[in-house]
């Protein structure tokens, strides 16, 4: 619902709440704090109350005296004095103020953004160490990254304007603040949310060489970037003139907004659909492969962590609707900020989940050597009860050893064929050297036929996918 809709909903609900249980002392009730449109209007009305004008307790729980009031004041006074009347009468009846901001939400938004920034900051380390080689996925990644950063100045200047308080206990400036950050965040939440899916699709683009498959993800990629066009069209400009949208509340300005309430729904409603989609076309492409169950079950984990991104997309349209449906939207535009924060958030994590994973793959064994620590990876202090403990090597041989396995992880982790054309010239040198085919080791011989199958001993395997090795291994 556009803002100006909601604000008089508010209006016309000025002195509903005046009716409630008070929490806090009741006082007089000042006339002079009142506008004088709203003064009037409580003269001429207590006299059809059984309440005396000095008994404040009996007026705030008089609630046919209220009624008719409100009704006065929605016919005489402007949006403005309204929010100045039930400022006023609120507290004279002593009802406490909402609020949202509390402790929690206030380092929540610190910590939405340092998150997301270590793992951009180890996706930035991978390409650094050539764990993987630079592609659109990353490019598309860097600027959906900026457009989060926004999130956390945005954050502190939406909370400072007065979001999550009572419309009604904040300045008009402070309104129209809040309103305009709302109007921003929703355009930068939609874009960055299309580059970190378009991020995710890229990489599967990169990962998975099957035609079929290829052409699938490239329909949703397109499917992704069409979704945004009609989204951001109609959020620019959903009034007109477009600054209606937070300066329209008051009432002091001609303008009109469209009801942008249903297509922010079903905006995120496409997006949960869009992430089942993907999951599902992922699954099934790495379980199809050529790996132990072991290996996929770690692969579909990394990858699967796109389930939270879905779960917090849920909660995300639970908010909007509270949002929209409200008379009080300063204290619901809160949550609605905070969930499309940590929503988005979570989208940038998972989308540098494979690059983590690269960059702990290769400092784990880095490390233990450094240490001397015996790993899975293995260590140069490794002996056993019944040998001799090999004499310490060199400086130099020790130095090209831990150079040489440094180097051979990395080159296993990097997205091209390099390796397999190194094992069919090893092979083939080790064959003229030696002059004897069974020299060959079995498992090489057919490595490099056109035919995508592995030969050997004779067998034939279905070879695994060594993209997808690097790009979680």
């Amino acid at each position: 619902m556009a803002a100006p809709i909601r604000f008089l909903a508010l209006f016309a609900s000025l002195l509903g709440l005046a009716s409630l249980a008070c929490a806090s002392p009741v006082t007089p009730l000042d006339l002079t704090a009142l506008p004088g449109c709203a003064a009037t209007c409580i003269l001429h009305e207590i006299g059809r109350s059984d309440c005396s004008f000095g008994n404040q307790t009996c007026l705030c729980a008089d609630t046919t005296y209220n009624s008719l009031v409100e009704e006065c004041v929605i016919a005489n006074c402007t949006v403005k004095q309204g929010l100045v009347t039930k400022n006023t009468t609120l507290t004279a009846c002593g009802t406490p103020s909402s609020t949202e901001t509390d402790g929690t939400l206030e380092w929540l938004r610190v910590v939405l953004f340092i998150i997301p920034t270590f793992f951009f900051t180890v996706r930035m380390v991978s390409k650094y160490l050539q764990l993987s080689t630079w592609g659109w996925d990353d490019t598309t990644f860097v600027f959906a990254y900026i457009v989060l950063a926004a999130f956390l100045p945005g954050n502190y200047y939406i909370t400072e304007a007065g979001s999550g308080r009572d419309t009604w206990t904040l300045t008009p400036d402070q309104i129209t603040k809040v309103l305009l950050i709302v109007y921003i965040f929703n355009l930068l939440y939609a874009t960055c949310l299309s580059l970190i899916k378009g991020s995710i699709i890229l990489l599967y683009l990169r990962i998975f060489p099957d035609t079929k498959i290829r052409k699938v993800l490239w329909g949703t990629l397109a499917f992704n970037g069409a979704l945004w066009i009609v989204y951001i069209g109609p959020a620019t400009f959903i009034c007109k003139p477009i600054s209606f949208f937070w300066q329209g509340w008051s009432g002091e300005m001609e303008g009109h907004c469209i009801n942008m309430h249903a297509a922010s729904v079903s905006h995120s409603v496409l997006q949960l659909t869009f992430d089942v989609v993907l999951l599902v076309l992922l699954a099934s492409q790495i379980w199809g492969l050529n790996m132990s169950p072991r290996k996929k079950i770690a692969v579909l984990l990394v990858f699967s962590t796109g389930i939270f991104l879905t779960a917090v997309g849920a909660y995300r349209v639970k908010s909007l609707t509270v949002f929209a449906a409200s008379d009080n939207p300063t204290v619901n535009t809160y949550e609605a900020a905070i969930w499309s924060h940590v929503e988005l958030a979570t989208g940038a994590c998972v989308a540098c989940f494979p690059s983590t994973r690269q960059v702990w793959n290769w400092m784990v064994p880095t490390l233990a050597e450094i240490t001397g620590v015996k790993s899975k990876y293995g260590s140069s202090n490794e002996s056993t009860p019944e040998s001799t403990p090999p004499s310490p090597p060199s400086d130099y041989s020790r130095k090209q050893s831990g150079k040489q396995s440094w180097l051979s992880r990395i080159a296993a982790d990097l997205n091209t064929n390099v390796s397999l054309r190194d094992m069919r010239s090893t092979s083939a040198a080790s064959l003229v050297e030696s002059k004897d085919p069974s020299a060959v080791p079995a498992r090489y011989g057919e490595v490099g036929n056109d035919s995508g199958v592995v030969k050997g001993r004779g067998r034939q395997h279905k070879r695994a996918n060594p993209r997808v090795d690097a790009a979680v291994s």
